[in-house]
């Protein structure tokens, strides 16, 4: 929340900003008042970056997935819930080409080239939607078990057969936009952040139906939501 990650054109990865919880990658905990080069992976071209709260996680051209800071409920998808000051290779990702990373304040998203979503972290309030078996409700009320987090990525299990485009994550809530256009939410609705025009809770994946057409991208802040 309080640092910043640069990706330049030609792969190199910088941050700076407050480095007290191991999140700059730099091996420490020390801040750093001007961008500084992450020298550990200096030798991997870098092409996607995220931040969350506390973490980032970072993908390669040749698809390699690093990440570091704290780790809370397993945010890093290293299979613990350790933090670490610098970059750790995330090793069960290998089949997936990973087309966007989304960190949240205490997860992460992976989307592959084929639409499907992976998940790691807290799952409060099925945000990563991997309680959930699929669409609908009586579906969802035969669920016995809740996934508070997860150590690994993991399926979005909520998905169901849909393929998604885009996604973003908020503190406690998940958007996603399908290849069709249309936009579906999951999580925590305090302040109204999943658009369904209520306040409720959503466990499972809800249509946002108030869109006057196709949505092109979609972002999020802590509570609220853009398309």
């Amino acid at each position: 929340s309080d640092f910043t990650a640069f990706l330049t054109t030609n792969g190199l990865l910088l941050t700076c900003g407050n480095g007290a919880r191991g999140c700059l990658g730099h091996g420490d905990f020390a801040d750093v008042l001007k961008p500084k080069l992450i020298e550990p992976l200096i030798s991997h071209e870098m092409a996607l970056v995220s931040c969350g709260f506390a973490h980032v996680v970072a993908c390669s051209a040749a698809q390699e997935v690093f990440a570091w800071g704290q780790g809370e409920a397993g945010c890093l998808g290293l299979g613990n819930d350790v933090s670490y000051p610098a970059p750790q290779r995330v090793a069960n990702m290998m089949g997936n080409v990973i087309k966007q990373v989304v960190c949240g304040a205490d997860s992460t998203l992976f989307l592959n080239d084929k639409g499907r979503v992976l998940a790691c972290g807290s799952n409060v309030g099925n945000k990563l939607g991997l309680n959930a078996s699929g669409f609908g409700f009586l579906r969802q009320r035969r669920q016995t078990r809740n996934v508070d987090f997860v150590l690994s990525p993991q399926p979005m299990k909520a998905l169901g057969k849909h393929t998604v485009r885009a996604m973003a994550a908020g503190l406690t809530h998940v958007v996603l936009l399908m290849q069709s256009g249309k936009v579906f939410t999951i999580g925590a609705n305090a302040n109204g952040q999943l658009g369904d025009g209520t306040l409720k809770v959503r466990e499972g994946l809800t249509g946002v139906r108030q869109l006057p057409g196709a949505v092109k991208q979609v972002s999020c802040g802590d509570s609220f939501t853009l398309a």
